[in-house]
């Protein structure tokens, strides 16, 4: 890749392998990328989008809450915490009906 540049690689510059393949070193499967995004695509458990549980809007999902993130917004979180509760207050009294 340096060749190519035609300089040396920075300090912060890493060279990303697009399939994946580190014996892969073909110029069109090589990538210069900046380490904090070379280490963000190969650490990332969870994804940056997401889709809204409430709404389907997709949706930048906050850094430290990407696990449990599931609404895009406020209202979308409080209108799925309404419909939760009358979802356990229907299926209560079905429960109660049979006893």
């Amino acid at each position: 890749m340096e060749q190519v540049l035609g300089r040396k690689l920075m300090p912060h510059e890493h060279v990303h392998h697009i399939n994946g393949d580190p014996l892969d070193n073909r110029l069109s499967n090589l990538m210069v990328l900046h380490q904090n995004a070379h280490i963000r695509l190969h650490k990332q458990a969870y994804p940056d989008f997401k889709l809204c549980a409430h709404c389907g809007r997709e949706y930048l999902a906050p850094v430290r809450k990407r696990k449990a993130s599931k609404c895009c917004s406020q209202p979308c979180a409080q209108a799925m915490r309404v419909a939760g509760r009358l979802r356990q207050a229907a299926s209560s009294r079905k429960s109660r009906r049979r006893s």
